[in-house]
């Protein structure tokens, strides 16, 4: 089932793509040779790199290569933070849309950068054809349990995860033919069932009670344009509700177990296109596929609409806000853009900014040739410093760059790293550069600016802010930066002050540290 040729071409355009660890390109051949299907689609690289023993920057930069050479294609997933639904999966970032209503549970998502659209990585047909490549054709089960759902959301704290509890609600799941109808026989108590359609997608939603003593009619629903619509008269009508935040509804107060994280304040919306009321009671529910086509349909019988909501955790996995600060995916997919119309949040981002000391009277005193020469092997150097620490180029403006980590602390070791080789690149030129750096860390929005992935906001402002009270040979960092795990450490052997930092532009006084480090 491998095509031979085309897979021992593709390796070694992925061998002489870069210096590997000893068998990490074997591992993955392996893999596409011997794994299973459900081994080969949609690879989380974080929990490959677990599982092979890799480094976890070492393996994001293999599926990295990996797909840009053809043996693996990226997706992009939109995962939805209620039920871990994967709403959608796209090749491109620019076709991203962030406001999305599940088309299973119905939540409102507001994706951000941070938690809900992952990336994976599925093997490429042309090298090996497996089920998932065909969707439509998977048993039923597979459609909704598989395909459907993430296999990175937490275990919820009964150790179940939401697809199996979706599982043992679940009353009917089945394809239906074109022309076709099935009914199912239900005894409904005080309780919420929701129909959806994968294949459509379609989804309705019936609030069930309170009892009645006479028989109810049955619910005799057609699937036609996207829709459920009930020929026996029951009325159906877009709705919504509103949840705060609070205890998991897959759990029982007495099944969760006490968690030490702060709570979401967020208010979970979930909208329907079709909302009914049924009274509780047996019922004969009766569904038509009134379309030209196969359709499905899975009746869940949740609990009653709960009085709070919570957000689904995941493992680690591959965020759109890790990929995007990552030095390897930047410069291979430099093309990928946000949507030109959309600015994609981020909530917790770090961001450093450099200069260099007198880079004015550098150009007087060695001439421009020489030092335009300068400047470019001195961003090489700062550039190899952010790589090496899981870090992401995101401009050069002059002769200064600004960069974004995913944590702190690689910020911050990458700055350690860019004072050390800068001092080493003097050594060998016999010249006194000397660079500033500030680093701080928040929110920001990722836009589309002169067809590359640039961030504003005011904690970028901020951090730009912060690199200009450095002086020569000194790092600045904010009061975020430095209570951030493992940075004190880092901070340890170098000399550190704590002052106010009074910058232009920003309304309050926010502490920095200013770290001496390089001699100035």
């Amino acid at each position: 089932m491998v095509n031979e040729e085309l897979l021992e071409a593709r390796l070694a355009a992925l061998e002489a793509a870069q210096a590997w660890s000893p068998r990490v390109v074997s591992k993955l051949e392996v893999l596409i040779r011997a794994g299973d299907d459900d081994d080969l689609f949609r690879i989380n690289a974080l929990r490959y790199a677990d599982d092979n023993k890799v480094p976890e920057t070492e393996a994001i930069d293999l599926f990295l290569h990996a797909a840009n050479v053809g043996l693996f294609d990226m997706e992009w997933l939109l995962v939805c933070g209620a039920c871990t639904n994967v709403f959608t999966s796209f090749r491109k970032l620019e076709n991203l849309d962030p406001h999305f209503a599940c088309d299973l549970c119905g939540f409102e998502n507001e994706a951000d950068l941070d938690d809900y659209i992952h990336v994976s990585f599925t093997v490429s047909p042309p090298i090996r054809h497996i089920r998932f490549h065909d969707p439509e054709s998977l048993p039923v089960e597979e459609l909704y349990w598989r395909y459907h759902f993430s296999r990175d959301a937490r275990p919820l704290p009964h150790g179940m995860t939401v697809a199996q509890k979706l599982q043992e609600w679940t009353r009917f799941l089945d394809y239906i033919e074109a022309g076709e109808s099935r009914t199912v026989a239900l005894e409904l108590p005080h309780s919420v069932l929701g129909l959806w359609d994968a294949l459509g997608p379609r989804n309705a939603m019936f609030l069930v009670g309170p009892d009645r003593e006479e028989a109810s009619p049955p619910l005799d629903l057609e699937l036609v344009d996207r829709t459920f619509t009930d020929r026996a008269g029951t009325e159906m009508a877009p709705g919504a509700f509103d949840i705060p935040q609070g205890r998991s509804f897959y759990v029982s107060a007495s099944e969760e177990k006490d968690s030490a994280e702060p709570a979401d304040e967020r208010t979970m919306r979930f909208a329907f296109p079709a909302v009914a009321h049924l009274p509780a009671g047996p019922i004969e529910l009766r569904i038509h596929n009134r379309g030209d086509e196969r359709t499905s349909a899975w009746v869940v019988e949740y609990p009653p609409v709960p009085d709070q909501a919570a957000f689904v955790k995941f493992l680690p996995v591959l965020t759109a806000k890790k990929l995007l600060s990552n030095q390897t995916f930047r410069r291979l997919f430099r093309s990928e853009t946000v949507p030109e119309s959309e600015s994609l949040q981020v909530r917790d981002l770090t961001y450093l900014f450099t200069d260099l000391k007198d880079s004015t009277l550098m150009y007087d005193l060695v001439g421009d040739v020489t030092a335009y020469d300068l400047v470019r092997r001195h961003f090489d150097a700062l550039g190899d410093a952010v790589a090496r620490n899981a870090g992401a180029l995101t401009k050069t403006i002059g002769d200064a760059i600004m960069a974004t980590f995913v944590t702190p602390a690689d910020a911050v070791h990458a700055a350690i790293d860019m004072h050390a080789a800068v001092e080493e690149f003097n050594a060998a030129i016999t010249a006194d550069l000397l660079i500033k750096i500030g680093i701080h860390r928040g929110r920001s929005l990722a836009v589309s600016l002169n067809d590359r992935i640039d961030y504003f906001g005011q904690d970028v402002n901020i951090a730009a802010r912060v690199q200009q009270l450095a002086a020569g040979g000194e790092i600045v960092v904010s009061e975020a930066v430095y209570r951030a795990d493992g940075v004190a450490g880092l901070l340890e052997p170098f000399d550190t002050t704590e002052e106010d930092g009074i910058m232009k532009g920003v309304g309050e006084k926010i502490p920095v540290f200013r770290v001496a480090v390089q001699r100035s």
